[in-house]
């Protein structure tokens, strides 16, 4: 399965572009894997496949190369999460620090410990060797909670939503096998999610020439998604009923794939916006005809498409996936069905707004400052707290997908004192330390040096780094030789330099230079 990550970089890159590409008619099989996850499996994934979804490149420029460090070090002091994907939490260790991510290693050529950085996901998110994707693993995937990540491409389980309970007829689509089909299997989900140019019993997967995805058959995308480990949620997906037959088996996949949202799927292929039933065959569920004979069947027979509701927005990425609290910005969501027209009148479009979940639940919906069909534009606010964000995209009712946004905090000094060469220093955003970091946080002060021996010539300004005594997100400690003018602190989220004032407290001397050479 690891042979698979090369594809998988061509699924993702694929994915993060093709909102702005004009497709042509390409007809199914297999559907083309333009919008949710592709039909393929994610048993095996390795460190370059998670950046693809994870780094969320955006189509105009580089990504914020500080994205994924700054959505763990914005856990510093933050409840351990249970079960902890960090190697190093002690027994009863209640809130992060920066070794439970970072250790301290054996330099061999001095003897000492080095800070180690390293940079990859599966050292902490573990995915073991022909197991289940790790991200089915997640409680609120095994609670059926779908929507928060894949948002109403799919239905929660038990949301009450819609599930027919009549009869099935002959326009009732079949997951597969169904008798009366069409000459290529139309009226069953295998139509387009199914591999090319091979029989429906054919399990052979091949790679798509549209998208580049190696397709997969429904039964081996959904075996692989991490539920299959527990006998109990077989049930999720086959009806096991005694005497029930295969007519009714559509209805347990409605558990998940509900009339509602299956018919408001559709890819904007031209860009333009959506128009449901005018679009071009195999981008969606509701575009051409043959669209809607793929899933009911009749072999060619000519239909109308069905009136849709608002369309399901999904997002492929973002101009910017990290911002600073205190601070305003413009940030694009990039994507498609963002602009749809019912019946193709511009006047019934369905408006679309922004929402902005905090780490603790909270929902905050914004209006856009522009809506087109493939971007969305709006301003961050500046008085977001520290954490990170899902931003999704809603047009009357219907969420999408969502894109983290982490909100890293603006280190602020409301104090920094030196008495006798301690320096104090005081504030919001501290962060915390990481010794022997090779320079990553610390405490500098600019000193003059003077000339002497084995120096000559004038003074010079140099940097000397000081001895940390403590270190958490308020308060800093530091020991120098004595007091310099300035002091720069180097955070985890930035540095800043304030003057240095003697301390108010002490009735001792202070305020002198630093003069290493007397």
């Amino acid at each position: 399965m690891r042979a698979m990550s090369s594809t998988l970089l061509q699924v993702w890159l694929f994915l993060a572009v093709s909102a702005g590409l004009a497709g042509a008619a390409v007809p199914p099989p297999p559907v083309n894997q333009f919008i949710g996850i592709p039909d393929t499996t994610f048993a095996n994934l390795i460190e370059a496949d998670c950046r693809f979804c994870h780094n969320q490149s955006p189509p105009i420029e580089a990504v914020d190369p500080t994205y994924l460090p700054d959505r763990h070090h914005v856990l510093l002091g933050q409840p351990i999460a249970q079960p902890s994907a960090a190697p190093y939490v002690a027994p009863g260790q209640r809130f992060y620090d920066c070794f439970n991510c970072h250790s301290l290693g054996p330099d061999p050529q001095t003897g000492r410990f080095t800070f180690e950085v390293f940079r990859d996901c599966t050292l902490c998110h573990r995915q073991l060797q022909g197991q289940p994707t790790v991200h089915h693993a997640r409680p609120e995937a095994q609670a059926g909670q779908c929507v928060i990540c894949h948002g109403n491409l799919v239905d929660d389980m038990d949301s009450g939503h819609y599930i027919p309970t009549y009869q099935p007829s002959r326009i009732t689509p079949w997951p597969s096998n169904k008798p009366d089909g069409g000459p290529r299997g139309e009226g069953n989900c295998n139509f387009c999610h199914n591999t090319v140019a091979l029989p429906f019993f054919d399990p052979t997967p091949v790679i798509d020439p549209a998208s580049g995805v190696l397709v997969f058959r429904s039964a081996e995308t959904h075996h692989a998604t991490g539920f299959v480990q527990d006998a109990a949620k077989c049930v999720w997906c086959h009806n096991i009923t005694p005497g029930i037959n295969d007519a009714f088996s559509i209805r347990t996949c409605q558990n998940c794939h509900s009339v509602a949202s299956l018919h408001n799927i559709q890819y904007d292929d031209q860009g333009d916006g959506i128009v449901p039933g005018q679009e071009n065959p195999g981008f969606g569920h509701i575009g051409a005809n043959s669209d809607c004979v793929g899933c009911h069947g009749f072999g060619t027979q000519a239909m109308a498409a069905p009136a849709a509701g608002p369309v399901t927005p999904y997002l492929t990425a973002a101009s910017s996936s990290v911002a600073t609290a205190g601070h305003s910005a413009l940030i694009s969501l990039y994507g498609t069905a963002f602009v749809s027209s019912p019946f193709g009148r511009p006047d019934l479009t369905h408006p679309c707004q922004v929402e902005l979940t905090d780490p603790n639940g909270v929902r905050v919906s914004l209006a856009p400052l522009e809506v087109q069909p493939q971007e969305v534009r709006f301003r961050l606010p500046a008085d977001l707290a520290p954490g990170t964000y899902r931003m999704r995209v809603v047009k009357a009712g219907r969420v999408s997908n969502p894109l983290a946004l982490v909100v890293r905090p603006a280190p602020q000094l409301s104090s920094a004192t030196c008495e006798s060469g301690l320096v104090t220093l005081r504030g919001t955003g501290l962060g915390g330390h990481f010794p022997d970091s090779q320079g990553v946080t610390g405490v500098t002060a600019e000193i003059r040096e003077m000339p002497g021996r084995g120096r000559p010539g004038p003074p010079q300004n140099i940097q000397v780094e000081g001895e940390i005594l403590a270190w958490n997100d308020r308060e800093v400690r530091a020991r120098f030789a004595a007091c310099a003018e300035t002091i720069t602190l180097h955070s985890i989220f930035g540095s800043i330099t304030a003057p240095l004032e003697a301390d108010k407290n002490s009735n001792k001397g202070s305020g002198k230079k630093i003069h290493p050479n007397r």
